[in-house]
């Protein structure tokens, strides 16, 4: 309900007055609020005037309810029957009632492999802008979501309204107004959201901010969440209203996700705040629009808060804290949740289903499903940049039997000798996938087959075609092709028993466990020897993916999994234009940018993105450069005896998990 600060509010919802006579009465509700810790107490004193007239009587009943959050309370039910005397006179009668309203309480505590860290900058911060903006202390444009046919799905958060030109080359948004930052920073405009956005743009962003980016250890100015590479300079139009151009050609469900709550978001940040105190002051101290605020941070610990001026928030929260330990050594944090020292965390497909079965743990909810993408990277055959034209250097580790460069004609890289034996090379590990042990190995069977290298089960070319791309186990098939492979590439003057498979893996368990998983089984058919990179992502990514240097076989997340539609612009993750924005996953294919461009000039036409949709997945099977895996049912449990429900923002609409305002405790 728009508006309703519930901590704060009470209603009297009906006042039923039978008057049987020609009298008059009057009632005036009058309200006190009196502030205690830890809650409200509204104080009502009700004075009811009643004017009698001789020789009639009046009855008259009032019932009073309060709102609060979730429940409505009966406060009153009363009825009184008044005899009136002779002589008119007045009946005064002064009825005091005392409400207790509590506000935020209690806490969460959940594990982490890691802490995120907090920056208060829009640069040079990595991803911790996400965490603000999923955890509720910096608001997101939108809240992104699907509806229940499996479409993207928008409601306006920081945006009240907006609306597309004509010609859908830019769309103009209005601010909610009354959006206060944290700490007395002073209302939301504007000038933040421009602030936010361009000067996080290598683009566009002043030569002060491309300065100071420099000089972080990302050595760039761009973090994940912006922006998107469709985007054009934000223009300021009004106090509470900015346009964004759209120099991809039209604005897009992926564009749209880039900046709201379900895909990787930007929380808006306080432009005053940089102006007053400094780009370090603000690296160090975020200051959001949400109902949280930042309480804590270490290396092991994040905390936050309901913020102190709630009145300045639309979304009051119900849990008061939430903390995030780093509790990196499984055991122990398997121990902490069954004690309850932590109530929410990640396990493995074993262990959730161990504690499903206790009665006390349920999974959250979330509105996309974890996917294993395989993905090898390193194949960078743009020889021309896009957008700007310039030529696009490359180096090739040409010990990688799955890398090759650009063939002769420049319309057709992928076409080369080199490609046709590596194809051969990355044709057969795909087909010795064993996906069925996978699932049942790692997930326990909670998880479903994926073939699809680009989207989830649920999109809706996924549930039209059938999950037709990709290769089913056929171990002994895959051995034929494997043998072929090694000819071929002896032929080219190279050494196939020298060969090693180099999978990226970093800090994450979960993709450690599953990838090692892969590459044992893989040596067991093939012969073929591994090695695990443990390098975290923070260091990994920007010096692999911006540098182009990227030449391991990498499990990842579908991009489409927390929701992108396949016939939308998701191909801009393997190509030169999204490779300054850094999304590129370690390729750049001529096909996916021609795609996007065909994509663009018939964003209208239905039947055109769904043609060329099918066309880019056929020609993604035949390179085989990727190819799905498995989706899992998700892995991150809480305890029920702990937290009472996890709210869905609106009824019946899968939203994102991280909504920490709606989550509700056991006994509030």
């Amino acid at each position: 309900m728009r508006g309703f600060k519930p901590i704060f509010s009470i209603a009297l919802i009906s006042t039923l007055i039978f008057v049987l006579a020609c009298g008059s009465t009057e009632t005036i509700t009058k309200v006190e609020r009196v502030e205690v810790p830890g809650e409200t107490v509204i104080v009502e004193k009700e004075v009811v005037k009643t004017v009698e007239v001789p020789g009639q009587t009046i009855t008259k009943e009032v019932v009073k309810t309060v709102e609060i959050p979730g429940e409505t309370v009966v406060v009153e039910v009363e009825k009184e029957v008044v005899k009136t005397v002779a002589v008119p006179q007045i009946v005064e009668k002064e009825v005091i009632r005392e409400v207790s309203v509590r506000g935020p309480s209690g806490e969460v505590i959940m594990s982490q492999g890691g802490v995120p860290s907090v920056c208060g900058w829009t640069s040079g911060c990595g991803g911790s802008l996400l965490w603000q903006a999923l955890m509720g202390v910096s608001d997101t444009l939108f809240h992104g979501g699907k509806d229940g046919l499996g479409n993207p799905r928008f409601t306006g958060k920081v945006v009240e309204t907006w609306s597309h030109a004509s010609d859908f080359s830019y769309t103009d948004f209005t601010i909610r107004g009354g959006q206060e930052f944290h700490k007395g920073w002073g209302p939301l405009t504007a000038d933040d959201v421009l602030y936010t956005f361009n000067e996080g743009d290598a683009r566009y962003a002043s030569d002060e901010a491309k300065a100071l980016a420099a000089e972080t250890k990302y050595g760039s100015i761009k973090h994940s969440g912006l922006p998107e590479p469709e985007m054009g300079k934000l223009e300021k139009l009004g106090p509470l209203s900015f346009r964004i151009p759209w120099v991809g050609g039209h604005p897009t469900s992926k564009t749209f996700f880039g900046f709201s709550d379900d895909d990787y978001p930007v929380g808006i940040l306080s432009k005053k705040a940089y102006d007053d105190m400094g780009w370090e002051w603000v690296r160090d101290n975020v200051i959001g629009s949400g109902p949280y605020e930042v309480e804590e941070f270490s290396e092991n610990m994040y905390s936050m808060v309901a913020r102190a001026d709630l009145e300045n928030t639309w979304r009051v929260p119900h849990i008061y804290r939430w903390r995030f330990l780093n509790v990196p050594e499984y055991a122990t944090r398997a121990a902490m949740y069954e004690t309850s020292q932590i109530q929410l965390s990640w396990f493995n497909a074993t262990d959730v289903e161990k504690y499903l079965k206790t009665g006390t743990s349920k999974y959250v909810p979330n509105g996309g499903r974890g996917g294993k993408t395989l993905t090898w990277m390193g194949n960078f055959w743009e020889t021309v940049h896009a957008e700007s034209g310039e030529t696009l250097e490359r180096p090739y580790k040409e010990e990688y039997p799955w890398i090759c460069g650009p063939g002769p004609d420049p319309l057709k890289p992928e076409d080369s000798p080199c490609n046709d034996v590596a194809k051969k090379f990355r044709k057969a590990m795909f087909m010795a996938v064993p996906r069925s042990q996978l699932k049942d190995s790692i997930f326990n069977g909670y998880a479903d087959i994926l073939l699809s290298p680009v989207a989830n089960l649920n999109d809706g070319i996924i549930i039209k075609y059938g999950d037709k791309w990709g290769d089913p186990y056929n171990p002994e098939a895959a051995k034929a092709l494997f043998e072929e492979w090694k000819t071929d590439y002896a032929a080219l003057g190279k050494d196939p028993d020298s060969v090693k498979i180099h999978a990226w893996v970093g800090t994450d368990e979960g993709r450690t466990v599953f990838t090692e998983a892969l590459m044992s089984h893989w040596k067991s058919i093939f012969g073929i020897d591994y090695e695990l990179d443990n390098t975290p992502q923070s260091t990994w990514q920007p010096d692999n993916w911006r540098g182009r240097k990227a030449y391991q076989f990498v499990v990842d997340a579908a991009p489409t999994y927390r929701g992108k539609s396949m016939t939308w612009e998701v191909e801009s993750w393997y190509t030169s234009i999204g490779a300054p924005q850094s999304r590129n996953e370690g390729m750049e294919l001529l096909k996916a940018t021609e795609t996007i461009q065909a994509k663009g000039e018939a964003w209208n036409d239905p039947a055109e993105l769904e043609r060329l949709t099918v066309e880019w997945q056929d020609w993604l099977y035949g390179q085989s450069i990727m190819t799905g895996a498995l989706e899992s049912y998700g892995d991150t449990i809480y305890r029920s005896d702990h937290i009472e429900s996890w709210t869905s923002r609106k009824p019946g609409v899968p939203w994102y998990f991280w909504d920490a305002e709606y989550v509700t405790l056991v006994g509030q």
